[in-house]
């Protein structure tokens, strides 16, 4: 009886686990075409999740890359990016330089990053738009998206957490009342 009331126990906590949302990651090919680009792409969320993300541009030349907008959308609800805006958190958050020695050439390269804000996403399927602009494919310019879920539990796995703990509390309670 023991042993059958482990398994089990171990089997709700594991159920809690299946709940955890997955990290999203995009990147388009490199070098993007010169000019305005309209990049999508699509993901599958399991189970609603409170996401936040990064987008980092990257160039060999400086504002090389530039971006209008982000758009995530699932039918039913739509948020929007504008970099010119602090809305919906996002906002440019760093404008890095570095230098590369590539056969004895310095190679400067430019790197601008974007954070999304917390935004929470249903269970279903999403599309991500990127649109904006690449002055000079030539020089190098991409970019990539990354969303990752929070850290906060999903309602799901703390339920089956105390499920699966309420009915060990109640075998062992059992157990000593013989």
């Amino acid at each position: 009886m023991k042993l059958k009331t482990v398994f089990v126990s171990l089997a709700l906590l594991m159920l809690g686990s299946l709940a955890a949302a997955s990290p999203v990651s995009y990147a388009p090919p490199t070098p993007l075409d010169t000019g305005p680009f309209n990049l999508s792409f699509s993901f599958n969320v399991a189970a609603a999740s409170s996401y936040s993300g990064l987008l980092q541009t990257t160039s060999t030349t400086l504002s090389n890359m530039s971006i209008s907008s982000l758009v995530l959308s699932n039918g039913n609800s739509t948020y929007s990016f504008d970099p010119t805006s602090t809305e919906n958190g996002f906002a440019s958050i760093a404008d890095t330089i570095s230098t590369t020695n590539i056969k004895g050439h310095s190679v400067e390269n430019f790197q601008l990053d974007y954070l999304l804000g917390p935004m929470l996403l249903s269970a279903g399927d999403w599309t991500v738009t990127i649109t904006g602009n690449d002055l000079n494919g030539k020089n190098g310019g991409g970019l990539t998206l990354d969303l990752d879920p929070s850290s906060v539990p999903e309602p799901l796995t703390l339920a089956l957490t105390a499920l699966a703990l309420a009915a060990l509390g109640v075998v062992t309670r059992r157990r000593t009342d013989r």
